[in-house]
């Protein structure tokens, strides 16, 4: 059902006052969007984020559609948001969660304006972010939807794609690999380096080259380096011997595993 409320959206109410709810939230308010309501269940957080939107905070159990904006949106954790809706009336505003991995079918039993506006980033609260360079991937229920969201992006960022839900998962999964487990890698070699009395910032000059290789179009594959890439087994085994006295839990398995992997990789026929 298309209603009135398929107007251009120019207020939001936001559900979560975690990093993504800040960092979007921040941003639609310095674009001139009226944040009306800040639902959350951390009443100290969704106080001061309200406060930041100039916005009305009411607890989960307060939401109430039928006084809500143009859009609710909610940003919470994949694992909290089907259970949310349970306790959302049934409402014909346009209603979006920001999940990369969570199906758009989790609002199809209950809602008919609904979709999704998944931005491709790492969210931290006080980071300072390019918003018009971060890519949005959007999603909708019917054309009238996603022409709305599709607007709604394109005045926080110039990089605004349509994405269904499988591809969208998928890319999750990427961002995952590119994003997730390599900090976890830098973690524990920032840990690694505190165990051995080294200094962890002397590594950051050959991160800083390792993305940059990134950002001037050398394949990862083609930039990749070590003793796995270049089959150097003696290496690979000394380094094993030295990890055996690490207490890092799962050190020696993690950096067996990805050995493999990157010898795995760059032994295969080429072609």
């Amino acid at each position: 059902m298309i209603t009135n409320n398929m107007q251009s959206i120019k207020s939001i109410s936001i559900i979560g006052s975690g990093n993504i709810a800040n960092h979007l939230g921040v941003e639609f308010y310095k674009l001139g969007f009226n944040i009306e309501f800040v639902f959350s269940r951390n009443g100290i957080e969704g106080k001061k984020l309200a406060k930041k939107l100039n916005a009305q905070y009411l607890s989960i159990g307060e939401i109430n559609c039928e006084k809500s904006s143009h859009l609710l949106l909610i940003a919470i954790s994949d694992d909290s948001i089907e259970a949310l809706l349970s306790k959302i009336d049934k409402t014909e505003i346009i209603i979006a969660h920001t999940s990369g991995s969570v199906s758009s079918t989790v609002f199809s039993n209950k809602f008919n304006n609904y979709g999704v506006l998944y931005p491709l980033q790492t969210f931290t609260k006080n980071a300072v972010l390019d918003f018009k360079q971060i890519p949005f991937f959007v999603f909708g229920s019917n054309k009238l939807v996603e022409k709305k969201l599709i607007e709604l992006s394109n005045v926080l960022s110039e990089k605004v794609e349509i994405m269904d839900d499988l591809k969208r998962q998928k890319l999750h999964i990427a961002a995952i690999l590119a994003n997730n487990f390599s900090n976890h890698l830098f973690a524990l070699s920032e840990q690694y380096c505190k165990e051995n009395d080294l200094d962890f910032e002397q590594l950051k000059p050959l991160i800083a080259a390792t993305f940059k290789k990134i950002n001037n179009n050398i394949s990862p594959f083609n930039a990749q380096t070590g003793p796995a890439s270049r089959g150097d087994m003696n290496t690979i085994m000394n380094h094993l011997n030295t990890l055996k006295d690490s207490k890092i839990k799962h050190f020696e398995s993690i950096y067996t595993l990805l050995s493999a992997s990157i010898l795995n990789l760059h032994t295969q026929p080429k072609g």
